[in-house]
């Protein structure tokens, strides 16, 4: 069942007493929807607000409360021009698990000199409903007063924001401007009785209302008649009169039924120890579809376990093929590694070898060359001083045929000469004596240098022997693991 919970109303009410920012909350003490009754002195807008209330469940503008009441009066003088007016609802109804559910609807009124509605009728409306949710709640509308994000000025801007919401709350969001979709809307999608808010809305058309729209019936049969043209619907009627028309028959058989009780009393007295017998084999019928229905549902439960079970072992099985795969990638993986590591310790081998077989050649080379300049050098050496030698003994002959020439006029100018002569032979002697020295100095360094190279080459070649006992080694290892290898696929196949 639908409760007002709230109502919200804005920019409506008659010229004396128009409703700003207007909220009511008929709840009680524990926050639940629950009747009010609205009292005040006569012009405080009572009716106004019912009328209002009753123009959103009822759109036909001629049924307007007020219009009823005063004919004078139409819906539009109850809105201002040129401000949107607002008329919001919340229902609320009790859900599943007694979660209460809220239901937001409501009209908005413009109302400007040239708006004209779809009949020719001054002002347009605009009905609007959703279930709160998602962001979506009375308190949030776009209307004065209330924590919406902007404040709605005019129809565009409804029009715009129904527009955005319906976007962003497709299925739940509805507006229109017909009356008749929101009077379907209203019955398909909230429940609503028409008749009910008709019989409602006529109690409220006048003081006593109640004995005019309801209290107008003369007979008990006019009075049934209204009750149950509100109790039952018009398509179950037949359905009704058909179950009660069965009924009437049953009560006509009372008698006949009566006298059948009493013989079923007499024959009761006369079966009793069979019924007691039936009554045993039935409790030995129930035992026994009790045990039936335990062994069915032990049988149950073991197949259940069985499937069970089988499902384990497949799944044990898939396991254990899957472990034995990766062993086998895992060995795989070992006998790769193992390759590679020998590949690369003879690679490293060889490429160690090579150095040696590098340095001991440049060792050989830089020896041949050292001993290549060591002898351009000595030679060098004796062939400045041959020359050298050489200018002396020519400059000292031509000294002595000069000498031999001036001998006869002075002797002891020749015996000076042969002084000097002597002297400059023994310097020579002494110079040559100290060439022979600094040759044989030089002669034992290269040959000091040379024993250097031999034993550079020596254990270069050392190391070359050492190199081809490892790459033997190595090359020993590759052939026992080839045949370990062999070995092993042969016990595994």
């Amino acid at each position: 069942m639908l409760k007002i919970s709230r109502v919200y109303m804005d920019a409506c009410g008659y010229r004396d007493g128009v409703f700003e920012e207007l909220s009511i909350k008929p709840l009680d003490q524990s926050e639940e929807a629950t009747h009010h009754i609205i009292h005040a002195p006569n012009g405080i807008g009572k009716t106004t607000i019912l009328a209002l209330l009753f123009s959103t469940f009822e759109p036909d503008r001629r049924k307007f409360l007020r219009t009823e009441i005063n004919r004078q009066h139409k819906m539009e003088h109850y809105f201002l021009s040129g401000r949107l007016g607002v008329v919001a609802i919340e229902l609320i109804k009790q859900g599943a698990n007694k979660r209460p559910i809220r239901h937001v609807i409501g009209q908005v009124f413009w109302l400007t000199p040239a708006s004209k509605g779809d009949d020719g009728e001054p002002g347009h409306r605009r009905f609007f409903a959703f279930e709160s949710g998602n962001g979506l709640a009375l308190e949030t509308l776009p209307f004065r007063g209330l924590s919406g994000p902007h404040t709605l000025r005019t129809l565009e801007d409804f029009v715009r924001w129904a527009r955005e919401t319906r976007t962003l709350s497709p299925g739940n969001f509805f507006s229109t401007e017909s009356p008749g979709s929101w009077r379907k809307y209203l019955v398909a999608e909230l429940g609503l009785d028409p008749r009910v808010i008709e019989v409602q809305r006529r109690f409220c058309a006048a003081e006593g209302g109640i004995g005019a729209a309801f209290l107008d019936f003369r007979t008990e049969q006019q009075f049934l008649e209204k009750i149950f043209s509100f109790m039952i619907p018009e398509e179950t009627a037949e359905s009704v009169v058909q179950a009660l028309e069965t009924g009437l028959s049953k009560i006509r058989d009372l008698p006949q039924r009566k006298d059948q009780s009493k013989a079923l009393i007499q024959l009761e007295a006369t079966f009793g120890p069979f019924f007691a017998t039936a009554a045993e084999l039935e409790a030995a019928e129930c035992e026994h579809v009790d045990d039936l229905k335990h062994l069915g549902r032990l049988y149950s439960r073991l197949k259940t376990d069985i499937a069970k079970l089988e499902v384990q072992r497949a799944t044990t099985e898939g396991e254990l093929a899957l472990t034995a795969q990766r062993l086998e990638d895992a060995q795989q993986l070992e006998r790769k590694l193992e390759g590679e590591v020998l590949f690369f310790d003879k690679t490293a081998a060889e490429r160690r070898i090579e150095n040696a077989k590098a340095v001991f050649e440049k060792a050989k080379v830089d020896q041949d060359a050292w001993d290549r300049k060591r002898r351009a050098a000595a030679a060098a050496a004796l062939s400045r001083r041959l020359a050298s030698a050489e200018q002396v003994r020519l400059e000292l002959e031509a000294e002595l045929d000069r000498i031999e020439h001036d001998l006869a006029p002075d002797r002891a100018r020749l015996e000076r000469a042969g002084a000097c002569v002597h002297a400059l032979l023994d310097r020579l002697a002494t110079e040559a004596e100290g060439d022979a020295v600094t040759q044989e100095a030089a002669a034992t360094l290269a040959r000091d240098q040379a024993e250097v190279n031999e034993q550079t080459a020596d254990a270069a070649l050392e190391a070359k022997h050492k190199l081809a006992a490892e790459l033997d080694r190595l090359n020993r290892r590759v052939e026992e693991y080839t045949r370990e290898r062999k070995s092993l696929s042969l016990i595994h196949i």
